[in-house]
């Protein structure tokens, strides 16, 4: 019945004739729960077959996919360390991975060979476990040691385990820690700084780690020594390492809000902590020259100096050291009209500043002498990029750079004291010779101008089927990149468009482009892209019933919130991994950590605005919503499922039927941790889009 109700959906909408109901549905959020279980396989099973998954229009989808994700000609992105290039791999043949290296000199002349070092789909196979690899932390004493990180569901939570280099195994009786939200560096060569969950009382109510101990080898983790704590009511509390070419230096965060943390460094020898006088708020951008690099999203005086918001600083490391106190405050860099501030990244001989302008890419160099900081244009190859700096370390003069646009696959580019370098190129996954790319600028609700681009076909005069992406959330910029897999998939036939919107919420303008949407504020961001899906109709671009969108996480929440206000605006819906239940997401799995971003809904008044905009308590009946997808995880362990689930279980129980759901077991919040997982939820993801705006 579910798949025929669908199906008619698809072809002619559907809305609800029933009346508002109560609907009991607290069981679907007992993650695996057997009663929650039986259900998400039943709406998997009706999903399959509304969409034909195993179908000949998916496999080829499928098939498409997996090429692009498994291509042989991806960038090797570098991580160099003791004159070796260190590599994480995944091809069609390694779906898991493969941990890797090369001598530094055959990466540099463009003919790396690799040594396997860690082969994750081997090791799943071993142990009949569905590992996804989390990352690693490697000693700076002893370059042979590491700690690697995995999960068993691709979730955030992960084990650690100490690995040797040279043996290419893990350590028998090494550090060992088992599954848990979790951060561990290397103290010194028989210590780890470990932030875990160390049992009942010592995680956060976000479910984050509470304490910071200091283990030594060959003792129980039971009777490590505290180094720190903070009350269950912050976030958690994590350890951090900065480099610079001569030292490193161990810094603890407590994390109060997403946004607000208190800065300790901890002293090697006495093992005593002081706190870093700088503003909650602040952000550290590394240490150059006894220079110590920082930002604030609030403008404010520091020790009788005006700092502004957005604009990058500098004060003297040493003078912190000596009396406690910020000295010597100096401004490295200020924004110009439409610029922001994205990252500020520190080498060997000077510090790369990463800029976005009107969501361009810039670069800048820094250098600093006598106190007196310069800066230089560092020279693109070609202009309209984003640009990524993928590897730049304190110790190496050499850095690396990648650059991308939506129609020009990555370069990866060396650079050494202001020479750019082609060192290695993505193959092209589709033909964009036919494509233009536009920005335009739509004016919002408040009358801001919001800007978003635009790639079709050129010369098209026609409305095309249109897909849109946007986030807005948590100062994230969303930067032009490759359509790697959109191009073969959405754009390879001259009917269709892509759109990213840059709605406020994202960091693309800098702290005030954020900060003004959070909290009470919230609806102005959604305002914002209901203004570019308008925009887009009124020039011509496309149609209501031929756009669709997509979001997740954060993204998936706008979907939410788009589905409920404003359904006569869109075709079809994506919405992955979502926050749908804005009354009760501060008390699922992490929610409680971005009280800073959305608001507390146990404070009165935020739970009056929140309520105004939560897309589970705003289904009314008798709408013709869009067709729409949820798609999450069962191994999510961020943003609990239960949101999809419950989202879905209600508009059914309110008679609607032009939704699916399709949850997997494995992949966590990013949905896929190996390319076999990418392929299927992208191949499912454009089957939906297809069928419903056909």
């Amino acid at each position: 019945m579910f798949r025929i109700l669908f199906a008619l959906c698809l072809l002619v909408g559907c809305s609800s004739s029933q009346k508002n109901i109560e609907v009991d549905d607290s069981w679907l959020n007992e993650v695996k729960g057997q009663q929650a279980l039986t259900w998400v396989s039943e709406q998997n099973k009706a999903t399959q077959e509304v969409l034909s998954i195993g179908g000949k229009s998916y496999k080829e989808k499928y098939k498409n996919a997996l090429a692009v994700y498994s291509d042989d000609s991806k960038i090797p992105y570098p991580g160099l360390r003791d004159g070796y290039v260190y590599n994480f791999w995944q091809d069609k043949k390694n779906v898991k991975g493969l941990w890797r290296r090369s001598k530094k000199v055959a990466y540099m002349n463009g003919s790396p060979k690799w040594e396997t070092l860690l082969d994750i789909d081997k090791l799943a196979k071993k142990e009949g476990v569905e590992w996804a690899y989390k990352g690693l932390h490697c000693s700076t004493e002893d370059f042979d040691k590491c700690m690697i990180f995995l999960s068993p569901d691709g979730g955030d939570a992960y084990q650690a385990r100490e690995f040797s280099k040279k043996k290419k195994a893990f350590v028998s009786k090494g550090f060992f820690l088992k599954k848990s939200k979790q951060s561990v560096k290397w103290f010194d060569d028989n210590h780890l700084l470990v932030s875990a969950d160390f049992g009942p009382g010592t995680l956060s109510k976000a479910g984050y780690p509470r304490q910071l101990k200091l283990w030594k080898r060959g003792t129980k983790l039971s009777e490590a020594l505290l180094i720190a704590e903070v009350p269950e009511s912050y976030v958690g509390i994590w350890p951090g390492i900065t480099t610079t070419a001569s030292s490193e230096n161990i810094f603890i965060y407590k994390y109060k809000s997403s946004f607000e943390n208190e800065r300790y460094f901890l002293d090697r020898k006495t093992k005593a902590i002081t706190r870093v006088p700088l503003p909650v708020d602040a952000f550290g951008r590394g240490l150059f020259k006894d220079h110590f690099l920082f930002n604030l999203r609030t403008s404010q005086k520091l020790n009788g100096v005006k700092v502004k918001a957005g604009d990058l600083y500098s004060f003297s490391w040493s003078g912190f050291l000596k009396t406690g106190q910020l000295s010597k405050i100096t401004k490295v860099y200020s924004p110009g009209k439409n610029e922001s501030l994205q990252s500020a990244s520190v080498s060997k001989n000077q510090v790369i500043l990463n800029i976005l302008q009107d969501v361009k890419s810039v670069l800048k160099s820094a250098t600093v002498s006598d106190g007196k900081w310069t800066l230089n244009n560092i020279k693109l190859p070609y202009e309209n990029v984003t640009a990524k700096l993928s590897f730049v370390h304190p110790k190496e003069e050499v850095s690396f750079i990648s650059l991308e646009s939506f129609v020009a696959p990555p370069g990866l580019y060396s650079y050494v004291q202001g020479d750019v370098k082609l060192m290695y190129e993505q193959k092209k996954s589709f033909n964009a010779d036919g494509l233009d790319v536009k920005q335009y600028f739509a004016t919002s609700k408040d009358k801001t101008k919001i800007p978003y681009f635009v790639v079709a076909p050129k010369n098209n005069t026609k409305p095309l089927k249109t897909l849109m992406y946007a986030y807005g959330g948590f100062g994230v910029s969303i930067r032009p990149k490759y359509l790697s897999a959109k191009g073969p998939l959405w754009l390879a036939s001259n009917d269709k468009a892509y759109v990213v919107a840059n709605i406020r919420g994202g960091g693309e303008y800098g702290p005030d482009w954020h900060k003004s949407v959070i909290l009470k504020n919230r609806q102005k961001a959604y305002d914002d892209f209901f203004a570019i899906a308008e925009d887009l109709v009124s020039k011509g671009i496309t149609t209501s019933g031929q756009l669709a969108i997509e979001g997740g996480s954060n993204g998936g929440l706008l979907m939410g919130v788009a589905m409920t206000q404003r359904p006569e605006l869109f075709g079809a819906i994506v919405c992955a991994v979502p926050l749908l239940d804005m009354l009760g997401y501060h008390k699922l799995l992490a929610g409680a950590s971005w009280m800073g971003e959305y608001g507390n809904p146990d404070n009165k008044k935020d739970y009056k605005y929140l309520k105004k905009y939560s897309p589970y308590h705003n289904i009314k009946l008798n709408q013709q919503y869009p067709k729409t997808i949820f798609m999450s995880t069962t191994s999510d362990d961020r943003v609990h499922p239960g949101h999809a689930r419950r989202m879905a279980y209600k508009l059914n129980s309110m008679g609607y039927s032009n939704y699916l759901l399709y949850e997997d077991t494995q992949g966590g919040h990013s949905m896929s941790s190996d390319v076999s997982g990418r392929a299927k939820k992208t191949a499912i993801k454009f089957e939906f889009i297809e069928k419903a705006l056909n």
